[in-house]
This record gives structure tokens, sequence and C-alpha cells, in this order.
């Protein structure tokens, strides 16, 4: 255990901001409406780096209010130990906790060699199942990568009152939602894209329609903020009387020569 717990340090006190930086273009796209929220981005890194086909070098539990998102997450995780590890075969199964009996949980994780497994619903694995799976990745014989999806707090009493779990799944992604502020970095970060940078006042206006949407029941999406930066750059590229204007006193692109957004151009 304490070797575990040592090799857990070492990952964490790697350079994180420098990890982030050094992600593929390709991971940036996997990850990329999540790499705003600062405590899952920092998360998926140590998971890129911790996370092994093998699994005496870890698995993995993915937790997080939108099946979905979570989904997403969990199969980015598998495309990154693909790009990372050769050995990685891209077998890959997706079954519900509930429905994984224990008498064939060897023979699946056989059939996905050097592969992975999704497991959604992980808290509701019964005790039989949960028993076998224990005892085949505590032999370390199969080389398979199993993933445990489900809300973060039915995952906390799920290791927590398994113990011998918890030790094979330590490391841990929780897909959080971003609030406005991180929804309005997605569609800065989305405009530059696109070769489009947001003014000050664009921004404001951004963050007003964002949180007009926002309500306790509707969380907005990253799609819903595409959209609206969608909108905003079809009308700044409106042939118009202000087009002609905005070059003539220099304030259709800014210093990186990206084509400027105002705050006109959110408005709904």
């Amino acid at each position: 255990r304490k070797d575990k717990e040592e090799g857990r340090a070492t990952v964490s006190a790697g350079n994180v901001a420098e990890r982030i930086k050094g992600l593929s273009e390709q991971e940036k796209k996997l990850y990329g409406k999540f790499l705003h929220n600062h405590d899952t981005c920092n998360q998926i890194v140590l998971a890129i780096d911790a996370l092994s086909a093998d699994p005496s070098m870890g698995n993995a539990a993915v937790t997080g209010k939108d099946d979905e998102e979570t989904l997403n997450l969990a199969q980015g995780l598998i495309r990154s130990i693909a790009i990372h590890n050769e050995n990685f075969s891209g077998r890959v199964a997706k079954i519900k906790g509930d429905t994984l009996p224990a008498v064939q949980t060897e023979e699946f994780l056989e059939q996905l060699e050097n592969g992975a497994m999704i497991i959604t619903g992980a808290s509701r694995l019964t005790r039989d199942t949960r028993k076998e799976l224990i005892r085949v990745l505590s032999e370390k014989k199969k080389h398979v990568l199993v993933i445990l999806i489900d809300t973060q707090k039915h995952i906390v009493d799920l290791l927590n009152r398994n113990p011998a779990l918890r030790d094979l799944f330590h490391v841990q992604v929780n897909a959080e939602r971003l609030n406005v502020e991180g929804l309005v970095a997605y569609g800065r970060e989305y405009a530059r894209e696109r070769e489009y940078a947001i003014d000050h006042m664009g921004i404001l206006a951004l963050h007003s329609r964002i949180e007009e949407l926002q309500t306790y029941d509707h969380q907005v999406t990253t799609e819903e903020v595409m959209n609206i930066v969608d909108e905003a750059i079809e009308k700044r590229d409106r042939r118009n009387f202000s087009k002609l204007f905005d070059t003539l006193s220099h304030k259709l692109y800014d210093e990186d020569d990206m084509i400027i957004l105002g705050e006109k151009n959110f408005l709904p």
C-alpha cells in the first residue's frame, strides 16, 4: 500500500500545467469541454499519466451528474491510453453494473485482453460480482483497463464500503460541469479556433447571454455556447456600412490579426 501511495505522490508532483500544454491536438479535442474546468482538467492530466492497460498500475473511476458527459470522458481516457500505449488492442466493451454476472466476469476480461471495460452504474454491481472483479484484477493476470462510472456520491460510497476495490481504482476523475466563467472561457477559445477574438464588451455580452440561459433546471452546454458564438460571427460577417467604418477605424482586427467580435455581435 505504501508503494502505491508513493507512486501516487510522484504522479501528483509532476508539473500539471506543463502537461496540459503538452496534450496533443487529438487529446485537446477529446477533452475540449472539460479543459476549462480547473479541477477536472488537472484530474484528466494526472489520470493519463497514471493509467495503464495493466491492472497492476491501476484502473479508474469516472464520476459525474450527466451520464453522456461522464461516458464521453471515460471514452476519452481510453483513447488517450491507446495513443500512449502501443500494446493497447482497441477492444472496448461497455456493460451495466447490474447486468455483469459474477460467473462470467473473468471470461469477459479475458476476451478484452489489452483492451478496456467500462462499467456504467457501477454502484449496482452485485456483491458476488464485486468480489470476483477484485479477485481477477488483484491477480494481475488480465491486462485490461476497467473504468467504473456512476455519480460521485455513489462511487465514493462504493469504494468506501469496499477497501479492496478502492485500492484497485485509485485513479478518479470527476466530470464537473462548467460554471458561467468556464463557459465564457470556452466561448473565447472556440472563437479563436475560428480566427475571431472577442473584445472586452463582447465578453460581457457573452457572459450576459449565458447567464440568461442558465437556470436552476437548465445547465448551459458547450454546444449552446458555440451556437451563440456562431451567431455572433454570422452577424459580424454580414456586409454593411458598419464594417466599412470598422475598417477605417482600425477595429476590424486585433494585434494577432483576429477579426474582432464586439458587444453588438452578441446582442440577441
